[in-house]
């Protein structure tokens, strides 16, 4: 989706009143970023994450996945974004949630 957005971002980036418009219309004073992060802290809240989950830090790496595809295009003068496999995506979504240390063997029973 992003690929799809990368001529109107180069674009907003000279009109600074139009950025201010559309953060208004995208949901005013609570960004995606903060509205992930929300999500994420429910999720944990209902059992569906780890109660120690460090949501924080996966909604950064979780935002960082989403604006590599765009911004390293971007930046290089390449045109539009790269595409993103599904695969791709798992990917992120294993490490984000099992991350990258070996897994350690249970101690006690």
């Amino acid at each position: 989706m992003h690929h799809a957005l990368l001529p109107a971002l180069a674009g907003l980036l000279a009109q600074p009143a139009v950025l201010a418009r559309f953060a208004e219309l995208s949901g005013g004073d609570e960004d995606w970023n903060r509205r992930l992060a929300a999500y994420l802290r429910a999720e944990r809240d209902l059992g569906r994450l780890a109660p120690g989950a460090r949501v924080d830090a996966a909604t950064s790496m979780i935002v960082g996945a989403c604006h590599e595809s765009v911004l390293s295009v971007l930046f290089q003068g390449r045109g539009i974004a790269r595409q993103v496999s599904a695969d791709m995506v798992d990917d992120l979504v294993e490490a984000v949630l099992h991350g990258l240390a070996p897994q350690r063997p249970r101690q006690g029973g």
